[in-house]
């Protein structure tokens, strides 16, 4: 038996599609400046350590290896919610019982 409740929900199926996939590309772009920003920024600490006699502080490199797995890790939510919109959007797994 079919109301109107679900007929609307297919019909705003797209529109939700549309907008959740411009959330996953937008979380991927921001993980991968993230990871960018940690490389360069581990770059730098280690061509700062080479020019100069004395040691970089193992804080710095905490820091720098907090933005690299944290831009990993949104990199894999990214893809993790591409991969669920592949899923529903596919009817593997039906979008509501």
């Amino acid at each position: 038996m079919a109301t109107g409740g679900e007929k609307d929900y297919s019909g705003s199926w797209k529109r939700l599609s549309m907008s959740t996939t411009v959330l996953a590309y937008l979380i991927l772009f921001m993980g991968f400046i993230t990871f960018l920003c940690g490389a360069f920024g581990i770059l730098m600490l280690l061509f700062e350590e080479v020019s100069k006699t004395e040691r970089v502080q193992f804080r710095y490199y905490a820091m720098v290896v907090g933005l690299i797995s944290g831009g990993l890790g949104m990199i894999g939510i990214g893809q993790g919610l591409r991969l669920l919109l592949l899923i529903l959007g596919k009817g593997v797994i039906p979008a509501s019982p």
